[in-house]
């Protein structure tokens, strides 16, 4: 999963400065102008929302400033930037334009349309209480991941990031008392896992906390009077600012909103909830796609993947129905064969080092950025996914697959190389790490298109077997659940949020038609809960790449090589499926 979700969430939106901009004279070339106002866009995101320039640039300018809260002032900021870019846009005309220029043209329109839907519904500011990446926790995140904190400077900026963001806990209250005027509340039992985290990030003085984390990489060069009033002054920031602020709102959320907080699942529910939910399937897959025709295709996928699964799984020994598979795998002493994080760590890596050999078999190229696979800081890991972070487009940070490891004792081994495959190569390093490479305005290399870069990661998965991983009937069997569980995704997300299904009944069906523990199901649903739409993406992302390949193989015959084909899906970077498509159908033509 890409950190684009969870830098998403925890930054909770974009806003944007509300001074107008214009671009170069009309009398420039078109060309030139649609650069001019993807650079312009581009710099007026990260001007307002600082968070992404840390997660995706690295080192910057605004490295020491909090993310912004939505509330509906800093809503209202980000329309009228969108509303610039759509103005500005009219005036550009796409005849004479290159590939290249008329895609931003394309890409600029609809990042404007699906972010002019988002605020149409307050769903953003009920996202602050998500678990894990709520208003809560981000900065928990940055300083395990992202924020720079190589020299004493970078140290400066981060207690400058903190402190400013003590201002948010109150900001997120106004915001979330602006969508309770509006109907919108959080789903309860996404409250309480909220504040369950708040209660584990507060209970200590800062000093004893998670977010000490940092004093253990202050720099070894500096002196110990430097290190100790870093320390006391860090400190002070924490037990005196940040933390009250966070108790404070942590009182507010139990004692005032959880008595208030929604008791239904989906956002079908809320005011205008059916709505709004069709836009974010149509942003999420950018597709005209209804969730009743998601719906279909899910279960369909899950049908048709199940099958495949359970056939693998025979092989193993398995006798059951779907129903008894999870106690199956429990009991099956191959499946966890971990005892130690590094353990976990070594298993990775080994499945990379087999893969990388073999990827010109596939690929033209491979990106220059390094690719390096971690575990994540104990301070997160129960919180956290297994994801993917880009290159910083400094060059100073490599991309990073990150593990959480809690209990090695329960990391199932059979999956883990899927997994690797979708967040790594061929997966997200190898679509990210070559999109920063290509000669594509800044806003394309930075920002993504989940639809192209999940249905990219999954279709990844895919390529195991041409790439000779998935000789072990094991690793083939992880891979078939994995897209088993992206499938059931498409049932589930639309049943909650379409369809009226509560948790217990969408938990049910993870449990009965795709075969996960009771504990996995809940977890991944209240995921979905949180984020209506987002899991939709990978499903039908990989279902139109798998079937663009399809198509170009019969219409090109011995004509088709692979390593061309995924060269006409990645060289454009990350586009909107119809896009993609228009690209793909036109390389099969040459």
């Amino acid at each position: 999963m890409l950190n684009s979700y969870r830098a998403a969430a925890l930054a909770a939106v974009v806003v944007l400065s509300g001074c107008a901009q214009t671009s170069e004279s009309p009398a420039a070339p078109a060309s030139q102008r649609v650069r001019a106002l993807a650079e312009q866009a581009y710099q007026r995101e990260l001007d307002l929302n600082p968070v992404f320039e840390t997660l995706f640039v690295g080192r910057g300018p605004r490295m020491a400033r909090a993310g912004v809260v939505p509330t509906e002032a800093n809503v209202e900021k980000q329309r009228t930037l969108y509303r610039d870019i759509e103005r500005e846009l009219a005036t550009i005309p796409l005849e004479g334009l290159s590939e290249t220029d008329r895609n931003t043209h394309e890409v600029l329109a609809r990042r404007a349309q699906a972010e002019l839907a988002r605020n149409d519904f307050p769903l953003r500011a009920i996202q602050l209480l998500n678990p894990g990446r709520g208003v809560h926790s981000g900065l928990l995140f940055l300083a395990s991941t992202a924020q720079p904190l190589a020299n004493e400077a970078e140290f400066e900026a981060w207690l400058q990031r903190v402190e400013a963001s003590t201002g948010n806990f109150e900001q997120a209250k106004l915001a979330l008392q602006q969508a309770q005027k509006k109907g919108w509340t959080q789903s309860r039992v996404l409250v309480e896992r909220a504040l369950g985290q708040m209660q584990a990030i507060a209970a200590k003085p800062g000093d004893q906390g998670p977010l000490w984390g940092p004093i253990a990489r202050y720099p070894k060069d500096a002196s110990e009077a430097k290190r100790a009033d870093f320390a006391k002054r860090y400190r002070a920031v924490l037990d005196t600012k940040y933390l009250p602020a966070m108790r404070e709102y942590m009182a507010y959320v139990r004692d005032e909103y959880l008595p208030q907080a929604r008791t239904t699942t989906g956002i079908g529910a809320l005011p205008g909830g059916d709505t709004a939910y069709r836009s974010l399937v149509r942003v999420q897959t950018t597709t005209e796609l209804t969730p009743e025709k998601v719906h279909e295709i899910g279960l369909a996928e899950v049908a048709r993947v199940r099958a495949q699964m359970l056939g693998v799984a025979r092989g193993l020994g398995f006798r059951g129905d779907i129903k008894e598979f999870s106690a199956w795998l429990e009991s099956n002493p191959a499946v966890y064969p971990f005892t130690t994080p590094d353990a976990v760590l070594v298993y990775l890596r080994g499945v990379h080092a087999r893969v990388v050999p073999q990827l010109p078999k596939l690929f033209k190229r491979v990106p220059k950025a390094g690719f390096e696979i971690r575990l994540a800081d104990p301070e997160v890991a129960a919180s956290a996914s297994a994801s993917y972070l880009s290159p910083s487009a400094d060059g100073t940070r490599p991309g990073q697959f990150t593990m959480p490891v809690v209990d090695p004792k329960r990391i199932a081994s059979f999956g883990l190389t899927a997994l690797l495959l979708h967040e790594g190569m061929p997966g997200h390093h190898l679509d990210i790490g070559l999109k920063r490479e290509l000669d594509l305005p800044s806003i394309r290399k930075v920002f993504g298109v989940t639809a192209y870069s999940e249905g990219w990661g999954l279709y990844g998965e895919s390529l195991g077997h041409e790439l000779g991983v998935y000789d072990d009937p094991w690793a083939l069997m992880g891979r078939y659940q994995g897209e088993l569980h992206r499938a059931a995704r498409l049932v589930v997300d639309t049943g909650m949020h379409s369809k009226g299904w509560t948790r217990e009944q969408a938990i049910r069906y993870l449990v009965e038609e795709r075969g996960q523990t009771q504990r996995d199901a809940t977890v991944a649903i209240e995921r979905y809960m949180s984020d209506p739409g987002q899991a939709l993406a990978y499903k039908i992302g990989e279902l139109e790449i798998l079937a663009l390949r399809d198509e170009a193989k019969k219409k090109m015959g011995a004509r088709f090589d692979i390593r061309e084909f995924h060269e006409a899906v990645l060289g454009e970077g990350a586009l909107p499926l119809p896009l993609l498509r228009r690209r793909v159908e036109a390389w099969a033509l040459r």
